[in-house]
């Protein structure tokens, strides 16, 4: 797995677009399958997130929950669809595709995955996915399944 990496032409970051993972906190500008532009960033990453109840729903095996909060707003003038919006965590060895959250944390409030969002409306929360023992390398999200923003962990 290669250290350098670029983001797609069609991807912009606010801070920079070089060829290296973003910090936490950096916004990009990601376009979504019919064009319509959403700021999305990563706030925090919570590498043993608790539950809200007695257990995350779907929970298999030893590995902790990890806990990722974006903010999201719709620059455009036209209603974006979030229902490509996805996240992939990269290990060293290893790689989780996020398909949905196991559920709600005590962190705050779960973030609405797919739907759409309203020109200028801001989404703020939580997804929730179990993780490895082991250190994330990075954490990629996209919103079309094409252009990507990487931040480190």
């Amino acid at each position: 797995m290669s250290a350098a990496l670029a983001l797609p032409a069609s991807a912009s970051s606010h801070k920079s677009t070089g060829p290296k993972l973003e910090p936490l906190g950096t916004t990009f500008a990601f376009p979504d399958a019919k064009g319509t532009v959403v700021d999305v960033a990563l706030a925090r990453v919570i590498t043993n997130a608790p539950p809200k109840g007695k257990k995350y729903a779907g929970l298999h095996g030893k590995g902790p929950v990890i806990g990722l909060q974006f903010v999201m707003k719709n620059i455009s003038s036209a209603t974006a669809d979030m229902a490509l919006f996805s996240t992939v965590l990269y290990y060293k060895t290893s790689v989780i595709s996020l398909t949905r959250s196991l559920g709600a944390t005590s962190l705050g409030s779960s973030l609405k995955l797919g739907g759409t969002l309203t020109p200028g409306a801001e989404r703020t929360g939580w997804i929730t996915v179990q993780g490895k023992k082991s250190s994330l390398v990075r954490i990629q999200s996209t919103l079309n399944g094409t252009n990507t923003g990487n931040w480190k962990p």
